[in-house]
């Protein structure tokens, strides 16, 4: 069992006004409580046996880490040994032991994905429930991070749950993870993450990131903004029966020296016709929604140099082309470029994480622990945020400009 809570002490007390009033560790202390913590982890813990730290003691401590960027847990061992605001956040007087680094790991390892899921659920209801965020338009976005281990494409990995994955828009392959980020694009603040392998596709992440938020805060967004990874027209089909506006480019129909595919048009028959004014026939229907269409008369066609060397001209469609090319107008309007122009917000996120929040490489092996590393991430943005507003104005002025 872990030890009853203290009386201050002179040197606690001396620790309280040595930290600045606008110090970040004191802004989320006195604004969150980390309480609850010791509930969620009580079933783990017998009531019998040596005393030991209050989980939501050791919580904190592992929380300093990822919002000071600390490479490991030995090196948050040194830095809780002599650091103030880190003893002051984290309630370890002067004459307490300091955690060793092996107690970080029993605990995390005690407590599971699942008590840290639940932890970082909890934490992000703290802070929607001080009532300064209006969230109506989420960003959504995977980002890579590297495995922490040598590796060889030829060789035996040593992270069985790594993959190589594409990354730099397909023209980069790294091995390791993705996390995946759902965010708040007007306060930046991670609502929703997930950790895959790295050869996962993005949208079925997506998918369970919405609904999870839908299911665990009973929000859903107006508008979602994503990159052309998400553009499949099922997936914009799914969000719109969600009442969710998609905000997603949509590929463009290449081809290999020949007309666009956006040139062949259909009639109010519902037939493809060719820039010829030739009717198409559908000859193939592929089990994935797509339709191949093939031309007819194309070797005495004057735009045959322009459009095949083949003998017929084919194009595969979609089953919802029609849809997809309204969508295309849709994304030519002001209106979508404003709304898109707020994806750039997951993109500093990501960014942010990796440089301060120690998300460039991963600092555990296995797909769970690396799953914690990113909600441990994203908890520590949400709270240096959360900081930041608590210390230019109070919840209720930063909600009124919000409404405003």
């Amino acid at each position: 069992m872990w030890e009853k809570k203290r009386q201050p002490t002179f040197f606690t007390e001396q620790f309280d006004q040595l930290v600045g009033k606008d110090d970040k560790f004191r802004l989320i202390k006195e604004s969150v409580d980390f309480s609850f913590v010791n509930e969620l982890a009580r079933p783990y813990y017998h009531q019998m046996g040596a005393i030991g730290y209050a989980p939501d003691k050791l919580y904190r401590c592992l929380l300093v880490m990822y919002l000071e960027n600390i490479r490991s847990e030995r090196e948050l061992e040194e830095h809780l040994r002599f650091n103030i605001r880190y003893r002051y956040f984290c309630d370890l007087d002067i004459a307490e032991p300091i955690p060793d680094h092996s107690t970080f790991s029993v605990f995390r390892t005690r407590l599971g994905e699942k008590v840290f899921c639940e932890i970082f659920d909890r934490l992000v209801a703290a802070v929607l429930d001080l009532g300064v965020l209006a969230p109506t338009h989420f960003s959504v976005d995977s980002t890579s991070v590297l495995a922490d281990c040598a590796h060889s494409r030829a060789g035996k990995k040593s992270d069985t749950d790594a993959a190589y994955g594409p990354r730099a828009g397909g023209k980069q392959i790294f091995f390791g993870y993705k996390a995946h980020n759902l965010i708040d694009s007007e306060s930046e603040i991670v609502i929703e993450t997930e950790a895959t392998p790295g050869n996962m596709k993005d949208i079925p992440s997506a998918r369970r990131l919405l609904a999870k938020v839908a299911s665990r805060h009973g929000i859903s967004p107006e508008h979602l903004a994503a990159d052309k990874a998400y553009s499949a027209i099922a997936f914009r089909r799914e969000l719109k029966e969600q009442d969710i506006v998609p905000v997603i480019p949509q590929q463009k129909g290449g081809t290999k020296g020949g007309f666009l595919k956006e040139m062949f048009n259909f009639n109010s028959d519902g037939d493809l016709i060719c820039p010829a004014g030739r009717k198409m026939k559908a000859q193939c229907r592929y089990g994935d929604g797509r339709v191949e269409y093939t031309g007819n008369g194309c070797n005495t066609c004057e735009f045959k140099s322009k459009c095949t060397k083949a003998s017929r001209r084919r194009v595969t469609l979609s089953m919802y082309e029609s849809e997809k090319r309204i969508y295309e107008q849709f994304q030519m309007t002001a209106e979508f470029q404003k709304l898109y122009v707020k994806r750039n917000a997951v993109e500093r996120v990501a960014a942010n994480l990796k440089r301060w929040h120690g998300l460039e490489r991963a600092k555990f092996r296995c797909l769970w622990k690396v799953d914690y590393q990113t909600k441990m991430a994203a908890t520590a943005n949400n709270l240096k945020k959360l900081a930041g507003w608590l210390k230019n104005a109070p919840p209720q002025a930063l909600r009124g400009q919000a409404n405003g």
